[in-house]
């Protein structure tokens, strides 16, 4: 949100926690905050999965906006989801957090060769990744877009 909002770009927010949270794109300090303050409460025990989400919110998003999707690797609809995102005329781009750097033993893998296939870019971060490296990483994608 960040790097967008330095741009004076329009950034929205929508998770589903315990409640539905929908922001509308807005620019400026007052925006970062506010998805700030709602990050900082998130917790992941909704009863609508990311698929779910995205398909409820994809209607209002405008046709070439970039959606990032924030999940785990072991998020096995991944590509459907991008697949969907992609016909709706969106760009996404998936982070996916690596279960097993959080203790996950499970094995859980999403299907990374078939969302980069789909030419979206996908990043894998681990718990003690540092945020400089990572903005190096993905910044230049998220320009180019």
């Amino acid at each position: 949100a960040d790097f967008y909002l330095k741009q004076s770009r329009g950034v929205g927010y929508a998770s589903y926690g315990l409640l539905l949270t929908v922001l509308s794109a807005e620019t400026g300090d007052r925006q970062h905050n506010r998805i700030l303050d709602h990050l900082a409460f998130v917790r992941c025990e909704g009863k609508m999965d990311l698929m779910g989400l995205v398909q409820a919110q994809a209607p209002n998003l405008v046709r070439g906006s970039i959606v990032i999707l924030i999940t785990t690797s072991g998020y096995n609809e991944a590509p459907y989801l991008v697949d969907a995102l992609l016909h709706r005329r969106m760009n996404p781009v998936v982070i996916a957090a690596d279960l097993s750097s959080f203790g996950d033993e499970s094995g859980q893998k999403m299907n990374h060769a078939n969302i980069i296939q789909l030419g979206v870019p996908l990043f894998t971060i681990k718990k003690w990744d540092h945020d400089e490296a990572n903005k190096e990483l993905i910044s230049p994608v998220l320009r180019g877009r």
